[in-house]
């Protein structure tokens, strides 16, 4: 039987929750679905860095607990589901899982999709040496030799944490560093920590990765590692919009932060949003302003207007 809410909100991480939590605030009801459950990458987050406004020492599962009490207090109904395709407007029509869904309004907040290497051995080595999670698998690899594919923020502060395991890390990034200067430089004040210019073009290793082909210029350079975690190249996670005329360059949701796209009653915010800064407390106020503007698009609704 079709479920309706007054707003979905596809995708409960930081940005999600919020815009969920202004929306049920509102006195609308709301629905938070996601595929994996409440938390999104705060699952996967250590110490949350560089983030005014939030306890010093607050981990990303703190965090999330946060949001994730205040969301439920404030009467968001939240489900595990994956939705695979959105249709009409006013109301929306929701192709999910377990229950046909129909909604006012829907803000996506699904965030971005793990990182790849495009090397075509990647898929073998997924689970033996290949990870996108410094702080689930790390552990594993205690006193080894890792490389981290990517130079953004997130791929500095993965490079930090596994430092604090593993024997020595190297960053491969074609395009130098891109986090805060405190980051990049916590990063090259560690010991057994390395960059290396380049981009990685293939991997080996029997049965499990023991080597990473890193393309440097003109020449090869192979790096002796038992793991690879790839941050780099990471798309929006918005495959349910596939053929609605909202998507712009790489799969983001073409919109202004929180405001409408193209089409009404259609809203965005976190990094599944084009122009979206990827920063946590960033992610959190374009959450808001979401919420906020998808809940006067369902009182406008409901007024005639």
């Amino acid at each position: 039987m079709t479920r309706h809410f007054d707003a979905v909100v596809i995708g409960a991480g930081p940005a999600g929750l919020t815009a969920a939590r202004v929306i049920a605030a509102a006195g609308l009801s709301c629905l938070a679905i996601d595929k994996m459950g409440p938390g999104g990458q705060l699952m996967n987050m250590g110490d949350v860095h560089d983030c005014p406004g939030l306890d010093p020492g607050i981990t990303g599962p703190d965090l999330l607990s946060r949001l994730l009490d205040e969301a439920m207090a404030a009467g968001v109904e939240l489900a595990v589901d994956e939705v695979m395709g959105i249709s009409g407007g006013a109301p929306f029509r929701l192709t999910a899982t377990d229950t046909p869904l129909t909604a006012t309004a829907v803000v996506i907040a699904t965030g971005l999709g793990r990182g790849t290497t495009i090397v075509a051995d990647e898929e073998l080595y997924e689970g033996i040496g290949v990870s996108h999670c410094a702080t689930c698998d790390g552990p594993l690899f205690k006193d080894k030799r890792v490389v981290v594919d990517g130079g953004d923020d997130w791929a500095v502060q993965d490079a930090i944490e596994l430092a604090r395991i593993a024997a020595h890390v190297t960053i491969v990034t074609e395009h130098g560093l891109r986090a805060k200067p405190a980051r990049v430089a916590a990063f090259a004040a560690l010991p057994n920590a390395a960059l290396l210019d380049g981009r990685i073009v293939g991997l080996g290793g029997e049965p499990a990765l023991s080597k990473v082909v890193v393309e440097t210029g003109t020449a090869q350079t192979v790096l002796a590692a038992s793991g690879l975690f790839v941050c780099d190249r990471r798309r929006p996670a918005t495959g349910c919009l596939v053929g609605m005329p909202v998507l712009a360059a790489g799969g983001h949701v073409e919109t202004d932060p929180g405001c409408g796209t193209t089409r009404m009653g259609l809203f965005a915010c976190g990094d599944a949003r084009w122009g979206a800064s990827h920063r946590l407390t960033e992610a959190i106020a374009d959450g808001e302003k979401a919420g906020h503007n998808a809940a006067r698009w369902v009182r406008s609704k409901a007024a005639g207007i």
